[in-house]
């Protein structure tokens, strides 16, 4: 995991909880397990009881992972959000990769753009980036730990990844 303030390990349930507004609860209580090809799958059962067991429903993505409130989100911000949540996602077991060592050649990029935002995924051995598409992006600010939008970009971000990996075999 990386080093900033959002981590798996570390829960917050010392910290106050942001009340307000939520993009609503993205995921119900039954398990849902998406194999992607090329060895990657997701089980948001996972993510949600990480998010549960830590008393996040109500928390907001961004702030969790910054550490603090945003006002204007840089691209760096964009960028740490985005990686921190990846190896979250991971370190609950709500992303897994068979064999285990796939997690290693995936790499996330956040790229704005004159009127888009996207993330880059690619494999360290194929540097060649798959930018994902242009409306795949739409976390900001507002989006919960438990929103619709988060799982949403899980999803597709898993699937991407093993569009990516199948076609490296």
């Amino acid at each position: 995991m990386g080093s900033g303030t959002g981590k798996a390990r570390r829960g917050r349930s010392d910290r106050a909880r942001l009340e307000g507004r939520s993009d609503g609860v993205g995921l119900g209580a039954q398990r849902t397990i998406i194999t992607a090809s090329g060895g990657v799958k997701v089980d948001q059962q996972r993510w949600v009881d990480f998010v549960r067991n830590h008393q996040l429903e109500k928390m907001r993505l961004y702030e969790y992972y910054l550490g603090r409130k945003p006002t204007q989100i840089t691209e760096v911000e964009h960028d740490k959000v985005i990686h921190e949540l990846f190896a979250d996602m991971i370190a609950v077991g709500s992303v897994t990769f068979s064999p285990a060592e796939l997690k290693e050649e995936v790499q996330l990029k956040f790229r704005a753009r004159q009127y888009s935002q996207s993330v880059e995924v690619k494999l360290k051995s194929k540097p060649a980036a798959k930018p994902l598409s242009p409306d795949f992006y739409y976390l900001d600010e507002k989006t919960t730990m438990l929103g619709r939008h988060l799982v949403d970009f899980q999803y597709r971000l898993v699937r991407e990844i093993g569009e990516l990996l199948r076609a490296a075999v």
